[in-house]
């Protein structure tokens, strides 16, 4: 039986990695990030099938320099034919865009029409992803939300696993984030000598209760919440205290910052690190945007995206 691989190195000296190896990897990395959702099986059977497309002949070949080759679809197809039109096709649309993006049903079923070849026989049979959970299976808003979550949990687990071939130093320092519960301890030791240091104006006084009132609803249920102060009222600071101790109150993992300006983006990146990291240096605070216009152009029909209000496409 052949055996394929799934990475190759310039360095001569380096053991390519086998397939096997690398599946079950992303596999088990992706269960962990799906557990959270409670789907742990649905993230290892889309992280065993995403890259099965790679046992054929033309990915090895591009392994040696030859031309580029679908080998997403392969895994979707499979995904199909064992899990069948239900929980497969869920899995098919994650395994199809674990690289270009999640495909529509339409450009989903055009690829399925003539899936490459790929030796599937050659590797273990892919673990069974069970059922939907129950809140979700008469529900095609949280179908769709699921498969989304799912394909992110693919993709983060496959770019991790890839990155830690390939650059290893990166990889180890997401290892050596700090724990929330560090983060609020400095947070809070800075604010309590801020405020020490501070002259007993009116703003400084409106400042600490704004901290003070923060703080004291990070206790209430998780749900949606508000704050609106004036620019210089201290809002960045505050509402991080909020974030962290609500985190912490009810178990939470993750504190996420959605902001329509990159500019402010960085800032609040910047100001909330050097106040929360432990060192100043501290890669605690990733971040990441884009930049759109409202408006664009559609290459093929010079068409504005999206419509003005009352037209039809």
């Amino acid at each position: 039986m052949p055996e394929y691989f799934a990475h190759s190195f310039d360095d001569p000296a380096r053991e390519w990695e086998r397939l096997v190896d690398y599946l079950d990897r992303v596999s088990e990395k992706a269960a962990d990030f799906a557990g959270q959702l409670g789907a742990e099986k649905w993230g290892r059977a889309a992280g065993w099938l995403h890259d099965l497309g790679k046992a054929s002949d033309a990915f090895q070949a591009r392994l040696r320099g030859g031309p580029p080759c679908d080998h997403s679809t392969a895994g979707a197809a499979e995904a199909i034919r064992v899990h069948g039109g239900g929980a497969g096709r869920l899995l098919a649309y994650a395994v199809a865009g674990h690289h270009g993006g999640l495909p529509d049903s339409h450009e989903l079923d055009a690829r399925l029409d003539a899936p490459p070849l790929c030796d599937s026989a050659a590797l273990p049979d892919p673990p069974s992803p069970g059922f939907l959970p129950e809140t979700h299976r008469n529900d095609p808003f949280a179908i769709s939300a699921f498969t989304r979550m799912l394909f992110s949990c693919l993709v983060d687990a496959d770019r991790l696993e890839t990155e830690r071939l390939y650059a290893p130093e990166t990889w180890r320092t997401r290892a050596s984030w700090p724990p929330l519960a560090e983060m609020r301890s400095r947070l809070d030791r800075f604010l309590e000598r801020k405020q020490r240091e501070a002259s007993p104006s009116m703003i400084n006084q409106r400042r600490a209760e704004i901290l003070r009132r923060c703080r004291a609803a990070a206790a209430w249920s998780p749900g949606f919440f508000s704050l609106t102060v004036p620019t210089g009222g201290g809002k960045t600071l505050s509402s991080l205290a909020f974030a962290l101790e609500h985190a912490l109150e009810h178990g939470l993992r993750r504190i996420v910052y959605v902001i329509p300006y990159t500019s402010i983006i960085e800032q609040n990146a910047a100001e909330s690190g050097r106040r929360s990291a432990p060192t100043p240096c501290s890669n605690t605070i990733p971040t990441s945007g884009s930049r759109a216009t409202s408006r664009t152009r559609t290459p093929r029909t010079g068409c504005a995206w999206p419509p003005r209000p009352g037209t039809r496409r």
